[in-house]
């Protein structure tokens, strides 16, 4: 068994990760109905995590696994990262509802002590609960690196990308309403591809600051959780509502993607990293 997850780290990872997470969702969310914004939720979204430290230990035990998690202690980087990942897309987000609905310009206002309390405690909550600790030290961490090794940055990333948005296919399916799917299996099938691409371009601005930051899951982690808590900037031009339009944000996530895609002329910001 530990010869198999020596000689197939990525795929044995993989299997884990579907399989803690799909498991836990169908028996938490379709057998037991269990809230999603509760518990069932945020555990569930630990299976990247649990399943590359699972496949770490086995294969390189306690020093490996101290080398997995050590990114996210990784906090010298260059200070306009730390703004990119914070701030980038959130920005992007709002620009592009500023363009569909240039009207909502003159709703700005500046947000009150209260509206900025909220926002961070939100935030707070979304980066323990929402998935970006139980998330990208497996996403990042693990799999990302090794992906890169294998197809090259921008294959790897999509590879990530689309396996990140499947992974998500039981919520979709078990949750009603999850994203704005609010209507039949139509509805959520069109909702479920949109978030397939959205995630797709995202990993791309995610190994563009992962391979800038050598390898900081502590700028994916605040990456993750800035765009799982984006609709809070929407505060700041009320005329526009609580949530962006799935089509327009996954444009701009893609929009980004090809600007960042170009910029980098494919490669990324990758210097070809070396699995740990």
């Amino acid at each position: 068994m530990i010869g198999h997850v020596i000689r197939h780290p990525l795929g044995t990872y993989l299997v884990l990760t579907f399989g803690l997470t799909w498991t836990w969702h169908v028996v938490a969310l379709g057998l037991l109905g269990l809230p999603f914004l509760g518990a069932a939720g945020a555990l569930g979204s630990f299976g990247p995590t649990i399943a590359a430290v699972v496949v770490t230990a086995a294969a390189a035990g306690r020093r490996g696994v101290l080398d997995l998690l050590r990114g996210l202690a990784q906090w010298r980087v260059r200070p306009v990262w730390c703004v990119v990942a914070v701030l980038g897309l959130p920005a992007v987000f709002v620009i592009a509802a500023l363009v569909q609905q240039p009207e909502a310009l003159g709703s700005f206002q500046v947000l009150t002590a209260g509206q900025v309390a909220g926002s961070l405690s939100v935030y707070l909550l979304v980066l323990v609960t929402g998935g970006p600790l139980g998330e990208e030290p497996g996403w990042r961490g693990f799999a990302l690196p090794r992906l890169q090794e294998r197809f090259g940055p921008l294959p790897g990333t999509f590879v990530l990308g689309a396996l990140q948005g499947l992974w998500h296919l039981p919520v979709y399916v078990l949750v009603a309403g999850y994203n704005g799917a609010t209507g039949g299996p139509l509805d959520v099938a069109v909702s479920f591809g949109l978030f397939v691409v959205g995630t797709t371009a995202l990993a791309v601005v995610f190994t563009w600051v992962y391979n800038n930051t050598g390898g900081s899951l502590l700028l994916a982690v605040l990456l993750h959780c800035s765009v799982n808590t984006a609709g809070t900037f929407l505060l700041l031009f009320p005329a526009l509502g609580a949530n962006g339009d799935a089509i327009t944000c996954t444009a701009a996530l893609v929009g980004a993607a090809l600007v960042v895609i170009a910029a980098t002329r494919l490669q990324l910001g990758s210097r070809r990293p070396v699995a740990p």
